[in-house]
């Protein structure tokens, strides 16, 4: 901008009012326009958005070689745009010039004007931290809960926490987004949907402890116990050996042997019992911890899908 300012001018120009002197000592006053833009936003992809805004201007602006404009090098013309001030949550991106006749000048004497293109994107370096990191943790979070042991009541907790702290996050994202925006922002989708499937592992969670926890007498269905079997299944269901029996009652066995037939009978039958019992609890924990590692591989999956669509 030129810093020349015409003085003797009277009550014709204000003192913001620039001179252009050319080299015969021609000198033009401009006056300075300062021109505000509505733009009708879209907040489906915030913070990641791209808005598109675009402002009209009349004949005020007659001179045909000075319509283009000029931004970070990309030649349109022989002025640059340069905002009044550097917007700390808005960038421009692009500038696009259009000519437009305007419909209210008598036949005869049209004049082009000019709709100036503005694409601005928000400047988001901060939002990696503050929402793409906790979604990941969230993530992680709700992961870990299928691979705590079948009868750990930490499960119930991890779940809990998660649950709040999305419960949180769906708060902040009230309070600072415009409630009349036409369109649910993705990122809210995302973190609402993490709340639905923590919400199911929670009672995942709830069903395998007292599964795990509980004194099974009949064994699991055959078709469980034959799926379970299968070379990939039983890798992931893999929970080490079947637990043994008491063995007190076995060394109390053994200092008897020569007491009476009806007492070694009547061990034995107790300790075949016992160890039949052991059995059928060990398949019950191998179905939990089966059907907990087939929610893990679905989250898994879920998640990714998700964050595909949501978080991309």
């Amino acid at each position: 901008m030129h810093s020349i300012t015409l003085e003797t001018a009277g009550s014709r120009y204000s003192g913001s009012s620039d001179v252009r002197v050319e080299s015969s000592g021609m000198h033009h006053c401009t006056v300075r326009l300062m021109q505000k833009i509505s733009c009708e936003m879209n907040f489906q992809r915030w913070p990641f958005d791209t808005q598109h805004c675009s402002v009209l201007l009349g004949k005020s602006v007659s001179v045909h070689e000075e319509r283009t404009l000029k931004l970070n090098g990309l030649g349109q013309n022989s002025k640059q745009f340069r905002p009044i001030t550097d917007n700390p949550a808005w960038e421009v991106t692009d500038i696009s010039v259009e000519s437009y006749e305007d419909p209210m000048e008598e036949e005869g004497h049209n004049f082009d004007g000019l709709q100036y293109g503005l694409v601005i994107k928000r400047k988001v370096r901060i939002f990696y931290s503050t929402i793409l990191t906790p979604a990941v943790i969230f993530i992680l979070m709700t992961l870990t809960s299928f691979w705590l042991p079948p009868g750990a009541n930490e499960k119930v907790l991890l779940n809990c926490v998660t649950a709040t702290l999305l419960c949180i996050f769906l708060r902040y994202f009230t309070i600072h987004l415009p409630l009349l925006a036409t369109r649910t922002p993705l990122v809210v989708l995302f973190f609402s949907h993490s709340l639905y499937l923590t919400a199911i592992s929670l009672i995942l969670s709830v069903v395998v402890i007292n599964m795990a926890k509980s004194r099974h007498r009949t064994p699991i269905h055959p078709y469980l116990k034959s799926f379970i079997g299968l070379p990939g299944v039983s890798i992931l269901v893999w929970t080490g050996s079947t637990p043994k029996s008491v063995t007190d009652e076995e060394d109390w066995t053994d200092e008897l042997k020569v007491g009476s037939t009806a007492r070694e009978s009547c061990s034995s039958a107790d300790e075949a019992s016992q160890g039949q019992g052991a059995d059928v609890q060990h398949e019950w924990i191998q179905l939990t911890v089966a059907l907990e590692r087939i929610f893990f591989i679905a989250y898994v999956f879920i998640y990714s899908v998700m964050a595909a669509c949501y978080l991309n």
